[in-house]
């Protein structure tokens, strides 16, 4: 994860979690574009679209904050390993024309690990900046 310690890689790290949450929207789409199952297509269609919402919501948060020079290409790196499952799991859906119904059990395993690992990303930045402003707080009251 990246260091948040200034507002610029704040800022920036907002932007990367946008690029992220389209990424995700873009994984879940295609899923449900391989599946044949009607209710079990309309729920990958729904996360895609909560993705999508979450995309425009962060970048709407970024554009709200100050101006960085922010590198598309660095948002690997600083997203970690929630950024390089979803890579990699979109490579390997993107060699599979239609999933079986005998894979679905698989892909649920597969999309809980990958939430978890993404929920996990999510729960640092929180925690992180938490702390942070209980810090900035506490060294305020006491001046």
């Amino acid at each position: 994860m990246a260091r948040l310690n200034n507002p610029e890689s704040f800022t920036n790290f907002i932007k990367c979690l946008s690029v992220f949450e389209n990424n995700t929207c873009v994984l879940y789409k295609d899923l449900a574009e391989k599946v044949d199952l009607p209710f079990i297509k309309s729920l990958l269609l729904e996360i895609s679209l909560d993705s999508k919402k979450h995309s425009y919501l962060l970048k709407g948060v970024a554009q709200s904050l100050q101006q960085t020079n922010w590198k598309p290409s660095d948002c690997p790196k600083q997203i970690g390993e929630a950024w390089r499952s979803i890579e990699n799991f979109q490579i390997e859906l993107s060699q599979i024309e239609k999933l079986p119904e005998d894979d679905l059990s698989e892909l649920t395993e597969q999309l809980m690990t990958l939430e978890g690992i993404t929920g996990e990303e999510y729960n640092v930045f929180i925690n992180f900046k938490t702390l942070e402003l209980i810090t900035d707080e506490l060294d305020n009251s006491t001046m």
